[in-house]
């Protein structure tokens, strides 16, 4: 997503076939667990600590990231994340999917 923010065209490149060289299933594990921080982010930035299920590392990160995860962006973002998926399970090209993703 950084990438992406910094319209960081040529590192996306590398991004997106480093991902694609993975294989399909820990590509379609990634994208759920990019699903399940994007939803716990969202929570966070709520202030609803109680109700987020981040072990400290990811609650140190979502502490810089989830100002960015809001209710404007969110069911965008996760909309994304859920068409990759879907495009990963049935077998669009992986370079084209994470290329266009971040």
């Amino acid at each position: 997503m950084r990438l992406s923010y910094q319209r960081k065209i040529k590192e996306m490149k590398i991004w997106s076939e480093s991902v694609a060289a993975m294989g399909r299933e820990k590509q379609k594990n990634m994208l759920d667990y990019c699903q399940q921080m994007i939803r716990e982010n969202f929570i966070f930035n709520l202030k609803q600590k109680d109700l987020t299920y981040l072990t400290i590392d990811e609650e140190n990160f979502a502490k810089r990231f989830s100002p960015f995860v809001n209710e404007k962006n969110v069911i965008g973002i996760m909309n994304e994340l859920s068409q990759a998926q879907r495009d990963i399970e049935q077998n669009v090209n992986a370079k084209m999917v994470f290329l266009i993703f971040p």
